[in-house]
């Protein structure tokens, strides 16, 4: 992107303060004193995010993350694991998490399928790139939840996800639909609808990328 269509959230400390190249000097680079609140501004504008090997900081910033998505307090949106070739940064952090958090019991399996780690920035921008295939973005409209979409799903479709996705479902069935009253966003757009559990965030990911999977011409 050119340096006009980003900003730029910096963390204040006595220490590595220096913002990198492309965003230092920007009017558009906010300083914040506190980590709590720069998180959350990042979360609230990302479509996507990349971390990088690091410290305490880095696994901070992604724990945050990843549990503001799980538990439904920020949007589902691609998380993207990179580092350099040959590196295993992250298949080791992968495997303790997967054996001490998941195989525990204190995460649900399905909640790895909000990482991802890419061999490459073109397999990071391919995956970010997949994610918005077919799914525009969601919102609630009281107790619906509503998946907007590039594209209209056909009937067979929407019932293959539904008896698919089923435990997502907390009463009635999905269904296609215009926007609902009390929508102002993308009106134009094809819905997804259905009273959701507000659980189970890890099988939300799951569905959006079941829905960008499925053939545009309706098959299933």
């Amino acid at each position: 992107p050119s340096r006009e269509s980003i900003f730029g959230l910096r963390i204040r400390l006595p220490f590595e303060t220096s913002a990198n190249e492309v965003i230092e000097g920007d009017p558009k680079l906010v300083s914040f004193r506190y980590f709590f609140t720069r998180k959350l501004m990042f979360m609230a504008h990302a479509d996507a995010v990349s971390v990088f090997p690091g410290g305490f900081g880095t696994m901070d910033e992604l724990f945050e993350c990843l549990t503001l998505i799980q538990t439904g307090k920020s949007s589902v949106v691609p998380v993207v694991l990179l580092e350099g070739e040959g590196r295993t940064y992250w298949e080791d952090w992968l495997a303790w998490i997967t054996a001490h958090l998941a195989d525990n019991g204190w995460i649900c399996k399905e909640d790895l399928s909000l990482l991802h780690i890419a061999s490459s920035p073109e397999e990071a921008s391919s995956h970010i790139r997949l994610f918005y295939r077919r799914y525009h973005s969601a919102r609630y409209v009281g107790p619906t939840y509503v998946l907007r979409l590039v594209t209209p799903l056909s009937d067979r479709q929407i019932d293959m996800l539904s008896e698919e996705f089923a435990d997502l479902v907390d009463a009635g069935e999905m269904r296609q639909c215009e926007a609902l009253p009390g929508e102002r966003d993308h009106l134009d757009l094809p819905r997804l609808a259905f009273v959701h559990t507000k659980r189970g965030w890890g099988r939300m990911r799951e569905l959006i990328d079941r829905i960008n999977l499925l053939p545009l011409d309706g098959s299933c």
